[in-house]
């Protein structure tokens, strides 16, 4: 299998986060915008519900179990900017290394999946795909140990 260099990447997910990233857009796209927005919503609406509980005197406990659900709800938050952030770095790294592939690779198969499929890898697909990504380009990227030739 051929790889594909970056200028063959239009309308692919790859190109569409590295515009993102290059063009200096807002790096969250409207569908995590959404996302975000009705996660931060949630947590003020928690926020709010454990000051009133406060002022009523609710018990501890309560108070304790809606602020749990507030900090899963940050902790939401933070996984789709995280989640956004990494598939912008993954694409920027997918870039590179195809940019490298002299054609017929070793990591041909490998790189096409990944340029078609890296948007829908969940987190933690994500940053074990980015991991075996960059040491497959450190490894392409150091040079070769020249041979000493005999007189």
């Amino acid at each position: 299998m051929r790889c594909l260099s970056p200028k063959n990447l239009t309308n692919t997910p790859v190109r569409s986060y590295i515009a993102n990233v290059k063009n200096d857009r807002p790096p969250l796209g409207q569908k995590e915008k959404r996302e975000l927005l009705k996660r931060i919503h949630f947590v003020k609406g928690q926020l709010d519900g454990i000051e009133r509980m406060m002022t009523s005197d609710r018990s501890v406990k309560e108070i304790y179990g809606q602020l749990k659900a507030a900090e899963r709800g940050l902790h939401q938050a933070l996984y789709v900017v995280l989640n956004d952030h990494l598939k912008a770095h993954f694409a920027e790294v997918l870039t590179e290394r195809l940019a490298l592939c002299p054609g017929d690779c070793d990591d041909a198969e490998r790189l096409q999946f990944l340029r078609h499929e890296f948007s829908k890898l969940d987190l933690k697909g994500l940053i074990d795909e980015l991991a075996w990504l960059r040491n497959s380009l450190n490894a392409v990227q150091q040079p070769k140990p020249r041979k000493e030739m005999k007189r």
